[in-house]
């Protein structure tokens, strides 16, 4: 990544995939290589397959655009539909299951999207939401973050 032409100094940009198919994560925070000085960074995805659509994100700073959706090597989606959110305190929250500000009361509404959370002790890290309750605006992730988020931190749920 650059700055006016500049290589960002000590910058190290991961990234994750994920099979768009079946929401299975292919590739999790992977460290992308650079190309010199140039801030210029790459990963070779070579477990692609022709005619599978795959979402990619980037983390490692906050100037970045954080996702783009490919299809074996063509833009598929170049700006998915996104919703800033914040966790909601509730003593039931866990690392896979939090109460949100969404207020949609159509149950999975947010299912099939992808959870990136902007600050707070989870910043940089994404998962993919495979529930939502309408009654409870709780979602659920595939797989657990880290920890349990904590209320008032922000997040964006991406659309594909």
């Amino acid at each position: 990544m650059t700055n006016g032409g500049i290589a960002y100094p000590q910058y190290t940009p991961t990234i994750s995939i994920w099979r768009l198919t079946d929401n299975y994560q292919v590739v999790i925070s992977t460290v992308m290589t650079p190309l010199l000085s140039t801030g210029i960074f790459s990963y070779n995805f070579s477990s692609s397959v022709y005619g599978i659509p795959y979402a990619y994100i980037i983390s490692g700073d906050t100037s970045i655009s954080p996702i783009e959706a490919y299809k074996y090597g063509t833009v598929y989606q170049e700006v998915p539909d996104r919703v800033i959110c914040t966790v909601v305190a509730n003593g039931s929250n866990t690392a896979s299951t939090f109460q949100t500000s969404r207020t949609e009361t159509t149950s999975n509404y947010w299912s099939n999207t992808l959870c990136s959370f902007l600050t707070g002790t989870l910043a940089g890290q994404v998962q993919w939401v495979n529930g939502y309750s309408g009654s409870t605006y709780f979602i659920t992730v595939t797989n657990a973050f880290t920890g349990a988020p904590s209320a008032g931190d922000t997040f964006e749920l991406i659309n594909f």
